[in-house]
């Protein structure tokens, strides 16, 4: 159905990614809904020029990224090859050490934490074993 669906919307507005996505929303199951968005957004993103303009994303942008990644991580099959973990680390690794590194640069400079680095901790991290 999904592939379907994807050529209907691919043929219905070649040019317009949007347009494409549009379809799903209106006919497509909140799973095939979000795999378009993911297929599309990763097609235009790979177009754009390396020198393009970078984007600006606010801290909650993120948040919701990362949860949501987090949420499909755990939900993730349990027998999956390492290569595919080592590939999503490859991809999602130096955007994290980022996030990390601003978030930790972010606590060092608000005066209420000086000297108490737990006290700027983001939260629990829950290890949810299969």
């Amino acid at each position: 159905m999904y592939r379907s669906l994807r050529r209907a919307a691919y043929k219905a507005y070649p040019e317009d990614p949007a347009a494409q996505l549009v379809v799903f929303q209106a006919l497509g199951t909140p799973q095939q809904v979000l795999l378009a968005l993911c297929e599309l957004v990763q097609q235009q993103a790979h177009q754009l020029p390396v020198e393009a303009e970078p984007f600006h994303l606010s801290t909650f942008q993120i948040d919701l990224l990362w949860r949501a990644l987090l949420v499909l991580t755990q939900h993730l099959q349990t027998e999956l090859p390492d290569g595919l973990y080592a590939y999503l680390l490859e991809n999602l690794e130096a955007f994290g050490a980022s996030v990390l590194g601003r978030a930790a640069a972010e606590c060092r400079d608000q005066p209420e934490h000086e000297g108490a680095p737990a006290a700027c901790a983001l939260g629990d991290v829950t290890r949810h074993d299969r």
